[in-house]
């Protein structure tokens, strides 16, 4: 299957930029869409899976499946001390942050509605590890989402600068599940927990 070195760490069609990524076996031929597993480097702000449409039809349809909320996608963050409560649904709606082309800010007024599911899975190194869920994919929401509960997600250089254990932001893509925009397959892929996010949670700092 014919394959390219680019990929993206934002929603899916929003933008694209050039950072390390690993292509996923799918069927040979498979049509319409790529996978790409984006792995940590100088270029990674997060890591994990993302869905490529390799043509403007399927393009089309993972755009419409994503506004229907038809794309199932499941993170993996760690954010600093003991998350309380440790689960829960953050209903917050998000928008521009007045003076930036950026940034994104809670926005009750005239934000757009944006909905996140979290877990805590653990707690090492007096960091937590957190699954969430979206039911919505606006810009930044996870990110923005946990600042608001008052736990960001280390490493985030724009809005929790917080460096001592990981040099980007804490947060990997770690599951998708959706029907493939062609064949109509149902698909689910699984890429684990990256190696720099495992060693916050060992204790390892950066430089060690």
């Amino acid at each position: 299957m014919k394959t390219s070195w680019w990929s993206t760490n934002q929603p899916i069609f929003r933008s694209i930029r050039r950072c390390a990524t690993t292509p996923i076996p799918l069927q040979t031929g498979s049509p319409g869409i790529l996978l790409r597993k984006t792995v940590p480097s100088s270029f990674a702000a997060s890591t994990g899976l993302t869905i490529i449409a390799k043509h403007l039809v399927s393009g089309s349809i993972l755009a419409t499946m994503v506004r229907n909320r038809e794309i199932h996608r499941e993170y993996l963050g760690i954010s600093r001390g003991r998350v309380t409560p440790s689960s829960g649904t953050i209903t917050a709606p998000l928008g521009r942050k007045d003076g930036s082309i950026i940034e994104r800010t809670i926005d009750f007024e005239h934000g757009e509605s944006a909905i996140t599911h979290y877990e805590v899975l653990e707690e090492k190194n007096r960091h937590s590890l957190i699954r969430l869920t979206l039911e919505t994919g606006r810009t930044h929401q996870i990110r923005i989402h946990m600042k608001y509960l008052g736990y960001p997600l280390i490493g985030d250089s724009l809005y929790n600068p917080d460096m001592e254990w990981i040099s980007r932001q804490a947060l990997h893509a770690t599951r998708l599940r959706f029907h493939h925009p062609i064949t109509k397959e149902p698909l689910e892929f699984h890429v684990p927990l990256p190696q720099d996010m495992q060693n916050v949670l060992e204790g390892i700092r950066p430089d060690a």
